[in-house]
């Protein structure tokens, strides 16, 4: 484990809570980098993190939501076979 990583990963999620907008032109980079975190990273602590915030950005503010953000959440959510119940909520599924 990483703190320095999760913490990083953490600030991440926040600024995808005040969504897609801040992110700017970094938008697709940063959905196509944490969907490869959440399918690959070892760390459970980085992956969760990682579905957090594409959460955030794919529902949190649907004035300003990210589709590509809801195409990943959709098929990662299908494909993980370890679930976090706030992602779950989160994707408007049930444990």
């Amino acid at each position: 484990r990483s703190a320095a990583r999760e913490t990083a990963f953490w600030s991440v999620v926040i600024l995808c809570s005040h969504g897609a907008a801040l992110v700017g032109p970094a938008l697709a980079p940063l959905i196509d980098a944490l969907a490869e975190v959440a399918r690959n990273d070892r760390n459970i602590f980085s992956v969760g993190l990682a579905l957090d915030a594409l959460n955030r950005l794919a529902k949190l503010r649907p004035e300003d939501a990210a589709p590509a953000a809801r195409e990943h959440v959709d098929a990662l959510m299908a494909e993980l076979p370890v679930h976090c119940l706030e992602s779950l909520a989160r994707s408007g599924r049930s444990a």
